[in-house]
């Protein structure tokens, strides 16, 4: 939180040093870490140690955390579709 000055990199709103309300979020999330260890791109503990690298982690508010996840799989959705 210190190094992202207390705001939350998906909103503009400042954080608070709560785990019900604020929550740690993979930028690189674990469903891509998979798809590039099922396509041969890093092995399991290489994948395993970049998920949980500091630079691959932020604090950011619980809903704006579940709304990222929620848009992706929208995204997935509709382009799953076409």
């Amino acid at each position: 939180m210190t190094l992202q000055n207390g705001v939350c990199p998906l909103c503009p709103e400042p954080l608070v040093n709560d785990g019900k309300v604020t929550h740690i979020d993979h930028i690189v999330t674990v469903k891509e870490f998979s798809v590039k260890v099922l396509q041969g791109e890093l092995t399991f503990d290489d994948a395993y140690r970049q998920l949980w690298e500091d630079s691959n982690l932020r604090a950011v508010h619980r809903k704006c955390n579940y709304d990222r996840n929620v848009d992706a799989a929208k995204v997935k959705a509709v382009t799953a579709g076409e």
